[in-house]
């Protein structure tokens, strides 16, 4: 900005300035009832981690992402898990993210040659910064695994931009950081189609040899994720392993076809038009968004087969860092479908598209109002955003509004209003949850209910109905045999119910049934180690002893693993005088 004397620098903190300014509320925000909170309780009790079964772990559950996941035990370790701080650390990485923007516009420009008004990096940034889109992942604690994916991608595409070509040193920094983003969340993979293109649009620019160093190390890097997280053997990682039976379902290949192009179209034109806002999004119109998917689609393979342009690197770039999301819609791994978190990186390319258009179709004068105007709308629709974030009672609200034929979201609204003393409006709620869920696995809303009720009883019995159901999900079975497992020790230390002895022996006995039942299901020492303690009170040392030694080879730096050690060693000292005696 010479004619105006504002130095880069000058730029750079203003862009921080503006980024701490409009989400500084979110360091005050509650801890969010979805996710955060078991987040949170793991990691004021885990003590140790064991790096290598992080890294290179022996079996992967749906989500493989190591280097978020150090991320948060830093938040443990260093702040005790708070949430402010937790919340501040999204925050810092998402502003880490807008400077990265403002660096990586520049470069774009110079790789593609391009000559444009001198404020076009400065307005890229501060429309990555405040687009609403990004609200989501940055109020939201767990949602750190796209604000940390999206931080390492742009570090390697700006590397890439301005020393990829020239040197195998910094191709190979460029990779390492693809890399880190790769182990925080699976969309970096989209770096990949993203480096080919790249190669395209320069043909004869560079030396052949670069270019295949480039595409070689990316592809080798790839390889070796796929190698960290399951060793290549598909039936050790549930994740990809429900992403390849998706085409094995019942359902017929052009109605899976159809979910796809929605999918493609609806994040097409929420990345450009982010309104409305939600938390959940479970319903998408297939007359809207089928022929958008289908458009952009063939778009995007036209531009594949011609030579890359800035401006169709660009779109490429929104599809590439979208679609790893897209077979979600199909597979259901997620709580929801379709989720705003996923366009963080695809952002950028919206940005880049949206600043160029208007500097293109518009005189300098109106080009520069557009662009302030746009960008305070943006503003204001941000800074409200992060202030419906503030509550679980306020999110949920909003979320019930714009989505209210979601049980899950009905539910979690619910026990929002009952903490908040509103236990009409709460029960309200769970009727209609309760109406939404029927003819689904999904009971939770029948056991807050029952729990809000006070009818221990019911609540007792629906859970019990409810864990004989065939259809249930794993994950949901854990929570109900938790729920049962909680009911059973509250019998055991009541001291308004009198249970004798042959109750208390057959509570003993269910509780030994559904603890062996969680293991089974999360390979958790946890379990184990509660195990043991049951057996010990039964008098059963021996079983005892194996328990505890199982919770050790299952977890062996969980908070409880000391205690199981110490145990062991008393409980074999015991065993070898018995048998002496």
């Amino acid at each position: 900005m010479k004619e105006l004397g504002i130095s880069e620098k000058t730029q750079v903190l203003f862009i921080i300035f503006i980024s701490l300014g409009i989400y500084y509320p979110v360091i005050y925000a509650e801890i969010l009832s979805i996710d955060d909170f078991p987040l949170i309780n793991y990691l004021i009790n885990v003590q140790h981690v064991n790096l290598k079964s992080l890294f290179f772990p022996e079996e992967v559950g749906s989500y493989y992402r190591p280097l978020l996941y150090l991320t948060f035990l830093f938040d443990g370790k260093f702040f005790g898990a708070h949430q402010s701080f937790m919340h501040l650390h999204n925050l810092l990485i998402h502003t880490s993210s807008a400077i990265l923007v403002f660096f990586l516009s520049r470069e774009a420009l110079k790789f593609f040659n391009i000559h444009i008004h001198e404020y076009f990096p400065f307005f890229v940034s501060l429309m990555f910064t405040l687009h609403p889109i990004n609200a989501e992942p940055v109020c939201w604690i767990s949602g750190r695994t796209d604000l940390l994916a999206g931080f390492f991608v742009f570090l390697s595409l700006v590397i890439i931009l301005k020393k990829g070509f020239k040197s195998y040193t910094w191709t190979t920094v460029a990779s390492f950081f693809y890399l880190l983003g790769l182990l925080s969340k699976e969309v970096a993979i989209g770096m990949v189609p993203v480096v080919v293109f790249i190669i395209l649009s320069k043909k004869e620019d560079f030396h052949i040899r670069n270019k295949l160093f480039l595409l070689f190390i990316f592809i080798m890097v790839t390889l070796f994720y796929f190698y960290m997280r399951s060793g290549f053997d598909l039936a050790h990682d549930s994740g990809l392993k429900n992403i390849a039976h998706i085409s094995k379902r019942d359902v017929p290949i052009l109605i899976q076809l159809r979910g796809v192009m929605k999918a493609m179209g609806f994040y097409f034109k929420k990345v450009f038009i982010p309104y409305p806002l939600s938390f959940a999004i479970t319903e998408i119109s297939t007359y809207v968004y089928l022929p958008v998917g289908i458009m952009v689609t063939l778009l995007g393979m036209v531009l594949i087969v011609r030579r890359i342009s800035f401006v169709s690197f660009w779109v490429l770039f929104i599809i590439s860092f979208y679609l790893p999301a897209v077979p979600l819609v199909l597979a259901k791994i997620t709580w929801t479908p379709l989720a705003e978190r996923y366009l963080y990186v695809s952002s950028l390319g919206a940005s880049i598209l949206t600043v160029l258009v208007i500097s293109k179709v518009f005189k300098e004068k109106v080009y520069m109002v557009l662009i302030v105007m746009l960008l305070v709308v943006f503003g204001i629709t941000t800074y409200n955003r992060v202030h419906v974030w503030q509550t679980n009672l306020s999110l949920f609200e909003d979320t019930v509004k714009k989505n209210p034929n979601f049980a899950p979201i009905r539910n979690e609204y619910a026990v929002a209003l009952f903490k908040k003393g509103r236990k009409e409006e709460a029960m309200r709620q769970l009727s209609i949850a309760i109406k939404l869920a029927k003819g689904t696995p999904y009971i939770l809303p029948e056991l807050n209910k029952a729990i809000l009720e006070g009818q221990s009883r019911d609540e007792l019995k629906v859970l019990k109905e409810s864990l004989g159901r065939k259809d249930i999900k794993p994950r949901l079975k854990v929570q109900l045999l938790e729920r049962i497992i909680s009911i059973y020790q509250k019998k055991l230390i009541s001291k308004e119910e009198v249970i004798d002895r042959k109750q208390r022996q057959e509570i003993y006995e269910n509780l030994i049934s559904y603890y062996t039942e969680l293991y089974r299901l999360t390979q958790k020492g946890f379990y184990q180690y509660r195990l043991g303690q049951l057996y010990l009170t039964l008098g059963d040392k021996r079983r005892a002893l194996e328990s505890f030694k199982e919770a050790i080879r299952s977890s062996p730096n969980e908070y409880f693993s000391p205690a199981a050690r110490k145990l062991i060693n008393h409980l074999q000292l015991e065993i070898e005088r018995e048998k002496i005696h």
